[in-house]
């Protein structure tokens, strides 16, 4: 599986130069950063109403596939592009490839109506944080069962105790009170 950042590139990117109208502009004409969840000045935020960048975005998916021959993506902060982006892009990746594996860097359930088989559950994480704090366990149960009855099947949620962006937090350790409740939380994760 391959990792993918569809929102933004580096600023040493060739498209930043050949292509400066894919990028959102800032009033003074400058190539804009993403600034929706924070402000990320070490990158370019790309203009997906440019319906051009829509195919060379494709394009760029399609290559890994057709000459890697990879089996999926996951996909960096999916929800910040648009959904009839990934609409489009989706569908054309699983023509290539049957069971081709979508995987959204996102908690937003609309991802599934986009065509991803798999989405982040970063609300276990604080069900299992407070589990693992003392929480009640039939409390936790009757979260998991009505969180799971929100993945249409086959599609699926990923657990996970941490990740790139937790990590620049916290241990696990330390988010899950001590190194056995981090085991606990992973043992449950991993069980579940």
């Amino acid at each position: 599986m391959f990792y993918w950042v569809a929102n933004r590139t580096s600023w040493d990117n060739v498209w930043i130069t050949e292509h400066p109208e894919w990028y959102e502009h800032k009033a003074d004409g400058s190539i804009a950063w993403p600034t929706k969840d924070g402000e990320w000045k070490d990158v370019a935020q790309l203009d997906y109403s440019q319906k051009v960048l829509w195919e060379a975005m494709e394009d760029a998916l399609e290559y890994w596939v057709k000459e890697v021959v990879i089996d999926g993506y996951r996909c960096d902060y999916a929800h910040g592009v648009r959904d009839d982006f990934w609409k489009e892009a989706i569908g054309r990746l699983k023509e290539l490839k049957t069971g081709f594996l979508m995987l959204a860097e996102s908690d937003f359930e609309r991802m599934f109506d986009d065509g991803f088989d798999i989405i982040f559950d970063r609300a276990m994480k604080r069900q299992m944080i407070s589990l693992v704090g003392g929480g009640s366990l039939s409390n936790f149960a009757n979260w998991y069962k009505g969180d799971q009855d929100k993945a249409p099947a086959p599609k699926t949620k990923l657990y996970f105790i941490t990740n790139h962006d937790d990590a620049t937090k916290d241990t696990p350790a330390k988010q899950f009170k001590s190194l056995e409740g981090g085991l606990a939380a992973y043992v449950l994760m991993a069980g579940l």
